[in-house]
């Protein structure tokens, strides 16, 4: 067997294994458009580096028929390969999207290794992690020693009320108050008359036909400006849209 026949061979079984990876990126841990917005592009960009050309460029320089140590070589570059790809697993499962934390004014995608489990301890089902996705969730309205205490420990660098899943409560119990803070997607259909068709084929490819009980949110993420549209009627994302660009200066 030649050294390009080696690779070859060493290449396609690493593009079956990419294949597997990037499946698992789009369709469980970063669905679009959380996959470049939490830098989910540039984690996998680097996965494949190493999986799919690193490891057939090695094969290629090393692999010579009848080589003393060929197999040792050899079994060296899987080893590496194998090491690098699970360590890059581990860390885009660190850092994949685990919920949508929705306040009146805004919503943030928060990576699971954001979350800041204390200060309340979080219980029940937000002891845990989701495994995948992201979870929409609501966040409580703090008392107001509460909110001293998280201005404080914010000006220390702390993460705010977003990030700590001990806030967390089902959606559907702060959407009333989010409904009365965000902006009606009626409302900014009708005073972006330039966009109104984008957004009616928006709602049409997600089978809607009426803005009716969609409120629009600014989502912070890591890397893209995005915004949530939510359905107050039965607290559920709806989907995405790309942040509006700034108005112009005058």
């Amino acid at each position: 067997m030649t050294r390009w026949k080696a690779s070859s061979i060493h290449l396609a079984l690493s593009a079956v294994v990419a294949s597997a990876v990037f499946a698992l990126f789009v369709l469980v841990w970063y669905p679009p458009p959380l996959f470049g917005a939490t830098g989910g592009t540039r984690l996998l960009r680097t996965i494949l580096l190493v999986d799919v050309v690193l490891g057939p460029l090695l094969t290629l320089v090393v692999y010579k028929p009848g080589k003393r140590g060929l197999k040792f070589d050899l079994a060296t570059i899987a080893t590496l390969q194998v090491c690098a790809l699970v360590y890059g697993l581990f860390v885009a499962f660190q850092a994949r999207p685990a919920y949508i934390a929705v306040l009146p004014y805004r919503a943030t995608l928060v990576r699971a290794d954001e979350l800041y489990p204390h200060d309340p301890a979080p219980a029940g089902r937000y002891a845990k992690t989701p495994l995948w996705g992201a979870e929409p969730v609501g966040v409580d309205d703090p008392s107001r020693e509460a909110k001293r205490a998280l201005l404080d420990d914010f000006l220390a660098g702390k993460p705010d009320i977003d990030y700590r899943p001990g806030y967390y409560v089902p959606l559907d119990q702060r959407m009333a108050a989010i409904a009365r803070e965000a902006e009606p997607l009626q409302r900014r259909m009708e005073s972006d008359a330039p966009e109104h068709q984008r957004y009616v084929a928006w709602l049409r490819e997600r089978g809607r036909n009426t803005s009716d009980g969609l409120y629009v949110l600014p989502l912070i993420t890591p890397v893209d400006e995005l915004e949530v549209v939510l359905d107050a009627r039965d607290a559920s994302v709806v989907g995405f849209l790309p942040a509006p660009p700034p108005p112009a200066s005058k």
